[in-house]
């Protein structure tokens, strides 16, 4: 009779040293949930990521663009053509400026005569330029090889350009030009901004001080 007793303590012993098939789907239910917990939090990890990056990236485009149009505006002079009669055309709250700079060419030391355009083209801000020569007519400037046309910034929902004193002369420069740029990011969930409103945010600022913010 003891001997009975100590066979059956061992075969119970051993059923318990082991899982069921419900604790084992159980745990293994449990296990998917955290996975999935897991890969959730990892995607949104990488999407913040990726929208960090983007968002980093056309700031800096953003910058980039707006100091090179605000260097350029700058050495914006008056000029107009006697024969043809072009001139600057500089229109308050406008997606597309025309005017004439002078600017330095190279390490030559010389100044050359440009007439810069800066407009929107769909999602794209778009420059184009043309040298003037001295006895030659603007009318002529699509022939000169000097001629280019390049995209400065893409994913543009617009950009503005206002004057600062108001709804002014289109023909004659203003004292400062406010730039809003806002690009329209529709591939991913970040979107960006610039602007300036000129040096030191008033007119007849210093050429070198940085008045752009983004967001």
């Amino acid at each position: 009779m003891k001997q009975v007793n100590e066979n059956k303590w061992l075969r119970t012993e051993r059923r318990g040293g082991g899982f069921s098939l419900i604790e084992i789907l159980a745990a293994m239910t449990i296990l998917l949930v955290i996975m999935l917990i897991i890969a959730t939090i990892f995607h949104q990890a990488s999407i913040a990521w990726d929208s960090g990056m983007r968002r980093s990236e056309g700031n800096m485009m953003a910058r980039a663009s707006i100091a090179f149009m605000a260097r350029e505006l700058f050495e914006a002079v008056t000029f107009k053509d006697v024969m043809s009669g072009e001139t600057s055309n500089i229109q308050d709250k406008s997606d597309d400026i025309t005017f004439f700079a002078l600017l330095n060419e190279g390490t030559t030391g010389y100044r050359v005569l440009r007439k810069i355009r800066y407009y929107q083209d769909a999602d794209m801000i778009k420059r184009s330029t043309w040298d003037v020569s001295p006895g030659m007519s603007p009318s002529q400037y699509g022939s000169y090889t000097a001629n280019t046309n390049v995209t400065m910034i893409t994913n543009v929902d617009n950009i503005v350009f206002i004057r600062s004193d108001g709804l002014g002369d289109p023909e004659i420069l203003p004292r400062s030009l406010r730039v809003l740029l806002v690009l329209n990011r529709t591939d991913d969930v970040s979107g960006v901004g610039a602007k300036s409103y000129g040096p030191n945010r008033q007119t007849g600022g210093g050429k070198s001080d940085d008045d752009i913010t983004t967001w």
